[in-house]
């Protein structure tokens, strides 16, 4: 039978290579791995033509040149919008649930698979400083994830977004210590500045940073704590992947909490303040993260940022739990992003057009790569596409995810004007009623003076008219 090695007429088929068989036994027949570039392919081996190689290598070195501008385009606009839209931490989000892909058993053509092999000697987007630690690397066996040699201890794998959170904290600790130095020092203006920054940056800043780098959280945990290690360097990875869940856990019931209160609080004063909206961000500035780009029509919007979260940490869940079942795996995915995607349509959560339009986009373009992987999940098991359909198909995924981070990076740029026009913006209105106000004042005091002046001309009279009076008497 042609196809699996031995041809009808008993000879080893091309880039096959047959071994082991007796006069009593077939031989067992398996690609020619003497050679790279030849790879199975739903039961069948083929020759990856050096074109599709270097192909493969310009896509990985675009990715590659896109997430880096992608993750510093997310920095800049934390920057200078104050980290107040959590639409920015859905680059980061996107970003890692498009890396998590490979990990997806549905045997993708060799184009994709070069195209994951290379990105998979370097994953790491962010910095890791962890990684500098002396240590003997541990690596998965779990699935496909043994297959790309992925680190199991948590620091390897989550330090980089670790070490930004702890950046963070240790910068509002700084702003902190110099509010206090300034304030003993009786420098006034100093302390105001910093006071109006640590007011921004204090919460703000350190909570993006967890939401954004939620799928990598998951993922590591998830990796850790399944695939535990027993050496000492590797306990302490095991406690603290542990201590990071808990605490994650708690500060996302803490963060209901406060939404839950801001938005009670927004209906109580709704009736008493113009503009509740800017005045619960005023009353609250340290978490304007939570609440500042939503409109708050609809639980849903209230409580965006934790559906997100448990959006990816579903997701991540999916790909992990679910690594032999793949076209389940693939449809969970696909609902996933549908379901996401129809639910910010209808209740748009955002009140920027560019944010929820960049919402919208980001789930329609996972759920569109979530639906090619169940293409490929129903030809691994059917073999309904051939070769030349399966890997233009294949360049079709490896663009989308290109294509994907390219837009991201876009919008994140296009974020940094838009937040410096609105700081402007938001400074003029406040120059403008200031100077309302000391006119107001102005003229107040004015009316006063005026009031004060007629009033002791009043009393000169009468008491004039009292003296003529009396003398006349």
């Amino acid at each position: 039978m042609n196809g699996d090695g031995c041809s009808s007429d008993c000879k080893v088929e091309t880039y096959w290579k047959c071994e082991g068989g007796s006069f009593l036994s077939p031989d067992t027949c398996l690609c020619d791995t003497s050679d790279s570039k030849i790879k199975l392919f739903v039961g069948s081996c083929q020759l990856i033509d050096e074109k599709t190689e270097e192909s493969a290598a310009i896509a990985s070195t675009a990715f590659k040149v896109a997430s880096a501008a992608a993750v510093g385009g997310f920095l800049s606009a934390q920057l200078f919008s104050g980290a107040t839209g959590s639409f920015l931490a859905t680059i980061l989000n996107s970003l890692g649930l498009m890396s998590l892909l490979k990990y997806c058993d549905v045997e993708f053509p060799p184009n994709v698979e070069k195209f994951f092999g290379i990105l998979a000697n370097n994953t790491d987007v962010l910095p890791n400083p962890f990684k500098y630690i002396p240590h003997e690397k541990q690596t998965s066996s779990y699935y496909r994830f043994g297959t790309f040699e992925d680190p199991v201890l948590f620091l390897d794998n989550a330090g980089g977004s670790l070490a930004m959170i702890l950046i963070s904290v240790a910068v509002v600790f700084c702003l902190k210590l110099l509010v206090f130095i300034f304030k003993k020092l009786k420098a006034t203006t100093f302390t105001h500045y910093l006071s109006k920054i640590l007011a921004v940056f204090e919460w703000d800043n350190t909570l993006s940073y967890f939401v954004g780098n939620q799928t990598d959280f998951f993922c590591a945990w998830m990796v850790q704590l399944s695939q535990p290690t027993y050496d000492t360097y590797g306990s302490i990875n095991f406690a603290l992947a542990l201590f990071t869940a808990v605490t994650a856990l708690v500060v996302c019931l803490l963060l209901c909490r406060i939404i839950h209160k801001h938005w009670n609080q927004k209906q109580v004063l709704e009736y008493s303040v113009t503009d509740t909206h800017n005045s619960n961000a005023q009353r609250y500035p340290k978490f304007n993260f939570l609440w500042g780009a939503n409109h708050g029509e609809s639980v849903f919007s209230r409580y965006f940022i934790l559906f997100q979260i448990a959006k990816n940490g579903l997701m991540v869940a999916v790909i992990y739990f679910l690594p032999q079942a793949p076209f389940v795996q693939s449809y969970l995915l696909t609902l996933l992003s549908t379901t996401f995607f129809i639910m910010i349509a209808v209740q748009k959560p955002l009140t920027g057009m560019l944010q929820l339009a960049m919402l919208l986009l980001n789930e329609f373009l996972l759920a569109l790569e979530g639906g090619i992987l169940m293409i490929f999940a129903v030809n691994k098991r059917l073999g309904c596409l051939d070769f030349a359909s399966a890997m233009n198909l294949g360049w079709a995924l490896v663009g989308l995810i290109i294509g994907t981070l390219g837009l991201n990076t876009l919008l994140a740029l296009i974020s940094i004007p838009m937040s410096i026009r609105a700081a402007y913006c938001k400074k003029r209105q406040s120059d403008i009623s200031r100077a309302k106000r000391q006119k107001r004042r102005i003229m107040l005091t004015t009316n006063s003076d005026n009031n004060r002046t007629e009033t002791e001309l009043l009393e000169i009279v009468r008491r004039r008219i009292t003296t003529v009076t009396d003398s006349n008497t």
